[in-house]
């Protein structure tokens, strides 16, 4: 299991109580059918989490555990949930186990989809074709009952986006690089047109220290603006990297401090984030040029699952400054262009901290 996603089921395991988006169970259902109907009920959610069965724990959070004959196998869930005939999508699923207090738990995620409403098109023991269930609070709509209209609403508004600003709109379509037309000055939207990127002036710059990474250092910079009939909702700044072969939206920046010593700046992306996302649509995996490039940038700059998971790496490199500090003393930098002292600490750090975050994600 993910060490933040860990991290979260034992804080939502303290809270004792259970919510819109997590669930306890002390043991598996007997019945497939309630097994069903739950996941059914936590995949209808007009919120934008993904939601989670913790199973080994009681109501009121206490750890009861799970035998090892009593937790499920991933290929148990796709066995059953591939023989269900869906409207549309199967929900999608993910099973992890880990021990907490000397126990076994299962963790059973359903992931946050824009495909909602999910509900069956054939009867499946107590769950009738056509009901749609969702979850309210901490409560699931009854198996034999449909979600009031006003819930079946909001799930249809999710599915289409209509509840979304312009900037969320603009993360969920970022998402179909394939629905984007170029041209001369940036794209726009095939199916939603008033959704457009533009570019801005090229501008001279001082190279970034992840350009000393590249077979080229030279840098340009150029803004691109994401704009909702016309008018500029967000910009971000981009660097054209590798002597124009490569443009990646600037990553954003973050400062490890050792007791308020020692500063370390370096740069990051998240991938949950509208900032990757841009950056993504821009680079071609065709390319031969610019994979070699994305990956030399990738060196020095760090990639996240999360926030949640980049906050809880910060920690995690505090806790652990003496590694650091080893690391950072024995890191050679004499394959990169730069003489700057500047340049080489940040590349130094860019090197050591991807490092440190392999270990951290085992």
């Amino acid at each position: 299991m993910p060490r933040v996603l860990e991290e979260e089921i034992k804080s939502l395991i303290k809270l004792g109580y259970e919510g819109e988006y997590w669930d306890y169970k002390e043991k598996w259902h007997k019945d497939n059918d309630k097994l069903v109907h739950d996941v059914l009920c936590f995949a209808n959610t007009s919120h934008d989490k993904d939601c989670f069965i913790i199973v080994g724990v009681s109501d009121s959070g206490e750890i009861k555990g799970l035998e090892k004959d009593e937790m499920k196998k991933q290929a148990d869930l796709i066995d059953l949930f591939s023989s269900l005939k869906f409207a549309g999508e199967t929900p999608k699923l993910n099973l992890f186990s880990f021990i907490v207090d000397g126990k076994h738990i299962d963790v059973l995620v359903i992931k946050n989809s824009l495909a909602v409403p999910y509900f069956l098109n054939s009867r499946y023991k107590g769950i009738n074709q056509g009901l749609i269930y969702s979850r309210e609070g901490d409560r699931n709509t009854p198996i034999v009952e449909n979600s009031s209209l006003e819930i079946i609403e909001s799930l249809w508004k999710k599915r289409f986006s209509i509840d979304k600003t312009g900037i969320e709109r603009f993360n969920i379509l970022l998402d179909s690089p394939s629905e984007w037309e170029e041209t001369d000055t940036g794209f726009y939207n095939l199916f939603n047109p008033e959704y457009t990127l533009e570019y801005g002036e090229l501008r001279d710059g001082k190279p970034a220290f992840y350009s000393y990474t590249m077979d080229n250092e030279s840098t340009v910079y150029q803004d691109i603006n994401l704009k909702f009939n016309g008018t500029v909702l967000k910009t971000f700044d981009t660097a054209i990297l590798d002597g124009g072969r490569y443009t990646a939206v600037t990553p954003e920046r973050d400062v490890i401090n050792f007791n308020y010593k020692e500063r370390y700046l370096f740069r990051y992306y998240t991938k949950d984030s509208l900032l990757y996302k841009l950056n993504k649509f821009l680079y071609d995996e065709n390319n031969d040029e610019e994979r070699i490039a994305k990956s030399n940038l990738f060196e020095v700059v760090l990639l996240f699952e999360s926030r949640e998971e980049k906050d809880a790496f910060m920690v995690y490199i505090k806790e652990n400054q003496e590694i650091f500090d080893a690391k950072f003393s024995k890191t050679p930098t004499s394959y990169f262009n730069s003489n700057d002292e500047g340049m080489r600490k940040l590349l130094i750090t860019g090197k050591v901290l991807k490092e440190l975050q392999r270990s951290f994600i085992k």
